[in-house]
């Protein structure tokens, strides 16, 4: 009298006759056929039609795009500039990498976290847009007081442009697509992930056809992109969401609960970028740019992981944490 169970459910349909030793049974049902088994192409299909994978799409476009028209102009900078220039730029880059991380006092994740548990973006926005300001201006000016020790083989001036722009900039642009990602409107954000890109390439074009070669050169073209770029950021995201860009003051709350987040991405990019500074601070100029051209390829590899991390950013704080390990 027990029920028939199949694939983990009891059975349930029409009870026929089943026949033990010549004897009727109308106890028991008879398993009926189930649902047609689904193939991996159909589950690949489902997955991508959902609301996750739709996501994970964008982000791996907006990822593609970015990353692919960065190393476009990594490559090109090699070929364009001094050997030696390319790794003091590659060195200053990288201290920007380490420097922001911390500077921005977790303004991203804690701007996610606030709307993905009910807090206004209207709100979240300009409160994380002062927090980045704040931080990264601080930052700037703890970068300028290390380079002579660190490294002193920059001048002062591009090594200035180039704080500006992968420091203050570079933050603030990625603050503004975080609002995107904090509002599940990943089109938006891939859409201000390319523009930006493109913008990028754009200086770099221009000062290909200006004929530059030297890294003071480069360090005004670059901090000239970098400011349209945010400029046009800002619009888009104006346009797209209804967001102009505002400040509110910090709170003391916000930053300490911001805190563990940035020193867990700060340390990560210091064991990531840490290498290219003591490069250039032994001499070998040269080297640390072979060594970036390297990094660069692997990280190559790794967009399709960066695209599902950035497609589960809201999930993750909305859900827990099992809503990255649900999408991996």
């Amino acid at each position: 009298g027990a029920p028939l169970w199949v694939a983990g459910q009891p059975l349930v349909g029409r009870r026929r006759w089943l026949y033990h030793g010549g004897r009727a049974d109308p106890s028991r049902p008879v398993p009926t056929r189930g649902p047609p088994p689904v193939s991996p192409l159909g589950r690949v299909r489902a997955a991508l039609g959902s609301r996750r994978g739709r996501n994970t799409s964008w982000a791996l476009v907006a990822e593609l795009v970015q990353l692919g028209l960065s190393s476009v102009v990594f490559f090109v900078l090699a070929r364009a500039l001094q050997p030696d220039d390319f790794g003091r730029y590659t060195a200053v880059i990288a201290l920007t990498v380490i420097a922001g991380h911390l500077s921005n006092a977790g303004a991203h994740a804690l701007m996610i976290e606030r709307v993905a548990h009910g807090e206004d973006i209207a709100v979240a926005w300009p409160r994380a847009l002062a927090t980045i300001t704040l931080g990264t201006t601080v930052g700037a000016g703890v970068l300028l007081l290390v380079r002579p020790v660190v490294i002193p083989s920059v001048e002062l001036l591009p090594y200035l442009l180039f704080v500006l722009t992968w420091l203050n900039l570079f933050w603030l642009v990625e603050g503004a697509v975080t609002v995107a990602v904090a509002c599940r409107q990943l089109q938006v954000a891939a859409r201000l992930r390319v523009v930006n890109a493109v913008i990028r390439v754009g200086s770099l074009l221009a000062f290909v056809a200006a004929g530059g070669d030297a890294l003071d050169e480069w360090a005004w073209f670059g901090l000239g992109g970098a400011l349209v770029g945010f400029g046009a950021v800002l619009l888009l995201l104006d346009l797209g969401l209804g967001l102009a860009p505002a400040w509110r003051r910090p709170r003391g709350a916000d930053i300490r609960r911001g805190c563990p987040f940035a020193l867990n991405y700060s340390t990560e990019g210091l064991f990531d970028a840490a290498d290219r500074p003591i490069l250039l601070r032994y001499g070998w100029d040269a080297d640390a740019g072979r060594y970036s051209i390297a990094s660069r390829i692997v990280q190559l590899g790794l967009i399709p992981l960066v695209a599902i991390a950035r497609s589960s950013d809201r999930d993750v704080f909305e859900h827990g944490a099992g809503s990255t390990t649900e999408a991996l």
